[in-house]
Formats: structure tokens, C-alpha cells, sequence
């Protein structure tokens, strides 16, 4: 997603991802869940579920997909709306 957001100059792709990033966001949240149940790190406090790299790709993350949110919601309404609740239910849960 990082990628795409930064590096692509295809305005669709960007608009597909911000109107779907729902599903992503969903893969991701389960894949955290996941994790914490294998590694048995579920009952960790909350800072230390994870390391320090996952920290900074979530922080690179936020940081590739805001500008979008913020620049874009005059052009696609819809879609910055539905990236922004589904940003925000994400980061509620991780």
C-alpha cells in the first residue's frame, strides 16, 4: 500500500486503494490478531505486542495515506470518506 501511495502516478490504482482500504485494513487487523495468538503476546501490554519495525511501517503508513485523504476530498468524496473511518477503525483496534 506504502508503495503504491508514494510511487504511483496512476490516479485509478490510488482511487481503487483508497476506496477498498477497508479490505486491506481488515487483512492487516487480522493479521495482527493472528500473530499475537500464535506468539502467545496477547497479554503483553499494549506497547510491546510488537517490535519497533512494525511501529515504523505503520507510522510510514499513516504517513502515505493521509496526504491522500486530506488533498483528495474535494475530487472523490466517497473515497476519502470510507479511507478515513476505515484508518480510523484500523487504528482503533491496532
Amino acid at each position: 500500500m506504502i508503495a503504491i501511495l508514494k510511487q504511483s502516478a496512476d490516479f485509478l490504482a490510488i482511487n481503487k486503494l483508497l476506496k477498498y482500504s477497508w479490505f486491506f485494513f481488515e487483512i492487516i487487523a487480522k493479521s495482527m490478531a493472528t500473530y499475537l495468538l500464535e506468539e502467545n503476546k496477547i497479554k503483553l501490554p499494549r506497547g510491546q505486542r510488537f517490535s519497533e519495525a512494525y511501529h515504523h511501517v505503520l507510522h510510514s503508513l499513516l504517513l502515505a495515506i493521509i496526504p491522500h485523504v486530506t488533498i483528495r476530498y474535494a475530487e472523490i468524496p466517497d473515497e476519502s470518506r470510507n479511507v478515513n473511518y476505515s484508518l480510523a477503525s484500523f487504528l482503533k483496534v491496532s
